[in-house]
C-alpha cells in the first residue's frame, strides 16, 4: 500500500520517524526557522522512497534498503 492510503497514526509514526532523523541532523549545526515539510511533501518524499507498505507487528515497514537521505534547502529572507 502507498503511503497515502496508510492509516492517519502510521502516516503520523512515518512523517515523527523522519521529522526526529531531520531534527537530529540539525542539532550538530544552529539553524533558527526550520520550516518542516507539508504533509504533502512528506506524502511524495515517502511514496518515492519506500514505495509499499505493509503493517508488520502493528507499524509501517517497506522493503526499502536505503538509509534516509535528507539534502537541507536554505532560504534566505530579509525582514523589513
Amino acid at each position: 500500500m502507498r503511503f497515502e492510503e496508510l492509516s492517519k497514526e502510521h502516516q503520523d509514526f512515518l512523517m515523527y520517524c523522519l521529522s526526529d532523523y531531520i531534527k537530529s541532523k540539525i542539532r550538530r549545526g544552529s539553524m533558527d526557522g526550520i520550516i518542516f515539510p507539508s504533509y504533502d511533501e512528506y506524502k511524495d518524499f515517502f511514496n518515492e522512497f519506500d514505495e509499499d507498505y505493509e503493517i508488520v507487528d502493528g507499524l509501517p515497514e517497506s522493503e526499502a534498503a536505503n538509509p534516509f537521505s535528507v539534502k537541507f534547502r536554505v532560504v534566505l529572507e530579509v525582514d523589513k
